[in-house]
């Protein structure tokens, strides 16, 4: 994961992974760049958070690049700590070519210690997607 820092924020962005979203299935994503399936989160799904600031500027991108979906709605959320928090994309793994969703008006603070994990609450499909590629980050601004 390509880590940038300067004096005032730093921007985290996750390296593209591959997977193929079940119905109904809550998907924790990683930072090494995997899936992880679960409902409670998972210790290689979270982000510790060495400095505190606010975390602000989510980008989520995706393309499927096997059986397109059908366009029922999956949501993407920022989770602190467990708890979702108000940065939220909503999307539908039904295009082939690159999207990308933002939610730059919503933001929440962390400190150290805190972690932060991205997380996709899948829906019910009529045709499920398959090999979607997605990558995610955000920024932070850091209190120093």
């Amino acid at each position: 994961m390509p880590l940038y820092k300067t004096s005032k924020s730093q921007v985290a962005y996750m390296v593209p992974l591959l997977h193929t979203p079940l119905d109904a299935t809550v998907y924790f994503f990683s930072l090494p760049g995997l899936a992880i399936v679960a409902t409670t989160g998972d210790l290689r799904s979270r982000y510790y958070m060495t400095v505190a600031g606010t975390i602000k500027n989510f980008y989520f991108a995706y393309n499927v690049t096997g059986t397109l979906g059908t366009t029922e709605n999956v949501v993407v959320t920022l989770y602190k700590n467990g708890s979702a928090q108000t940065p939220t994309v909503t999307v539908d793994f039904n295009s082939a070519t690159l999207q990308v969703a933002s939610d730059t008006s919503n933001s929440f603070t962390v400190a150290v210690g805190d972690y932060i994990e991205c997380v996709q609450s899948a829906t019910t499909w009529s045709t499920n997607p398959t090999n979607v590629r997605v990558g995610w980050g955000f920024q932070m601004l850091d209190n120093q």
